[in-house]
């Protein structure tokens, strides 16, 4: 495995140095939980790309701890790249809570073919998460 982070005592590397290992998705996981939380790091797609569906998965359910937009702007621009039903997920979530709405809006636009499918199954079902998957369809007039 390439590791360029600096090792502390514990064994693990920094999560800001995260998106720099490689070969290893399960060490990048395991750094990334033993962190806690994304700390003052920003939010980087690179770890989710090195350190697989457990990295995103945990990337993903730390959204909301970003409370700076720039942040909440990184994640969209960033995680938003990765074609995953868990993306589309974690966007909605952001549809109705996230300090950047517009750009959440913007990226279900540009993603309608793709998004649009799993938002109409989202749609079917039941809870709060149907009618913010029934607004997005509606916004983007399927």
């Amino acid at each position: 495995m390439l590791r360029s982070g600096t090792y502390n005592k514990r064994g693990w590397i920094a999560w800001h140095e995260l998106p720099f290992a490689a070969g290893d998705p399960a060490y990048v996981a395991e750094c990334l939980e033993r962190a806690g939380s994304p700390a003052d790091s920003w939010p980087d797609a690179r770890a989710a790309f090195v350190g697989g569906e457990a990295t995103l998965q945990l990337m993903i359910s730390w959204w909301k701890r970003y409370q700076v937009a720039d942040a909440q702007r990184l994640i969209v621009e960033g995680l938003g790249q990765i074609r995953s039903e868990a993306i589309v997920s974690l966007m909605l979530d952001m549809s109705a809570k996230s300090r950047v709405k517009t750009a959440v809006r913007a990226w279900f636009q540009t993603r309608r073919d793709y998004a649009g499918p799993i938002l109409e199954d989202a749609a079917q079902s039941r809870g709060v998460r149907a009618s913010l998957a029934k607004k997005v369809l509606e916004r983007l007039g399927v």
